[in-house]
């Protein structure tokens, strides 16, 4: 194909992903937004498959393949592999709970980082080192890619409660994860900088530097996500979601590739601005999500004076919420392990027979996972109200 073409169609796929993610902004334009995204990856993927160079990683030689002249074609195991992913895929959605899609979640973040690192040693082990920009590119996808691959599966055991790993304490944390993340670069600069004749007469030091590299970072994402109470989970995933689309980014400036390095920015970009926002939103600063625990400790001071708890029964809740004229819920995470949503949307209805205005509002973090709505609004308004009544651990109801 024309590389004009090409790049031409690059670019519109770019434009796809760029105006699907500016309709993804909305309730009412999410699904058009999808829709649009999905156009994006198709056109991406279909100028992919028909570039010559797909073709250059197989052998044209058919008894290189034992005399089977479909399995030197790579287009045969692209189509056996996008078949295999839909089977998987369609299984799983098909049996997958609603509540559960947090977990699975993180564990699509982490099959991006995943296949970002299977890109990056697939490029070293077919093609010859670039540049040092190159390199360093290679280096980083490696790294990044397996932070997001074993941050993920943490965050998917412990939501999924699989591996909760509970009592699991790792001293000094943040001494630990700086040591391998100091170790993990020094092995990026040792395969990046280094030739087979070097200074150091070691000339397995990119071999060696890409091993390494690999496994330090695939044990810092697990050092990093364990420490992370399940209850933080969103922020994290978030994080990790943003982890996975810098790890596509810096693949595309690996093999050279567009689309690639734009579809990845905008994830990248798109999930580190939700991590600041849901930071903001449960009063926690970037740098308490890196280096502290979540979950963990609480301070033993707080600022501000001290507040009693207040309780409240069902009688008292039935006369408030008789008496009141404006109520707001705000659904989250636990109304819909609960699947409460029914009883939810009766109480609306009384409140409503009753003359109460009745709205609904976004919880500032567990509003922002897939949840299941068995009732959509299509304006939501911001609770500030100071006091409310706790319906659960991420909801509230407020008067």
């Amino acid at each position: 194909m024309n590389d004009t073409l090409i790049k031409v169609l690059y670019m519109i796929s770019c434009i796809f992903f760029i105006r699907g993610i500016k309709l993804l902004g909305k309730t009412a334009t999410a699904r058009k937004g999808n829709f649009y995204s999905a156009i994006g990856m198709l056109i991406a993927v279909v100028t992919v498959l028909i570039q010559k160079d797909v073709m250059s990683a197989f052998s044209t030689d058919a008894a290189t393949w034992g005399g089977n002249p479909l399995l030197s074609n790579g287009y045969c195991w692209i189509v056996a592999a996008v078949l295999i992913g839909t089977v998987i895929g369609a299984i799983w959605s098909k049996k997958v709970q609603m509540t559960g899609m947090p977990e699975l979640v993180a564990l699509f973040n982490g099959f991006g980082g995943l296949s970002s690192l299977l890109v990056a040693l697939t490029q070293y082990i077919a093609a010859s080192k670039g540049d040092y920009f190159t390199a360093v590119s290679l280096g980083l996808t490696i790294a990044i890619g397996a932070v997001a691959f074993t941050g993920s599966l943490v965050a998917w055991g412990k939501l999924s409660g699989k591996m909760t790993f509970k009592g699991w304490v790792i001293p000094a944390k943040n001494a630990v994860n700086g040591v391998l993340c100091v170790l993990g670069l020094v092995a990026i600069i040792a395969y990046a900088c280094f030739t087979k004749e070097n200074p150091l007469g070691f000339a397995e030091i990119e071999k060696c530097g890409v091993i390494a590299c690999t496994a330090i970072f695939l044990l810092l994402g697990f050092t990093m996500v364990i420490p992370i109470g399940g209850g933080d989970m969103p922020v994290i995933i978030s994080f990790l979601n943003a982890l996975s689309g810098l790890a596509a980014a810096f693949a595309g400036f690996a093999i050279n590739n567009t689309v690639l390095v734009v579809s990845g920015c905008l994830v990248g970009a798109s999930g580190l601005i939700l991590t600041l926002i849901m930071c903001k939103a449960m009063n926690r600063t970037f740098g308490s999500l890196l280096f502290k625990s979540f979950g963990g400790q609480k301070k033993k001071g707080a600022n501000g004076p001290a507040k009693e708890p207040k309780s409240m029964s069902v009688e008292d809740a039935y006369m408030i919420l008789e008496a009141a004229k404006n109520v707001v819920f705000v659904p989250g995470y636990g109304m819909a392990v609960a699947q409460a949503q029914h009883a939810v949307k009766e109480l609306c209805d009384k409140l409503e027979e009753n003359g109460a205005e009745v709205n609904f509002a976004i919880h500032p973090v567990a509003g922002r996972m897939r949840q299941p709505r068995e009732r959509r609004v299509d304006n939501f308004h911001s609770c500030k109200r100071s006091e409310a009544m706790y319906a659960g651990p991420h909801e509230r109801l407020a008067c």
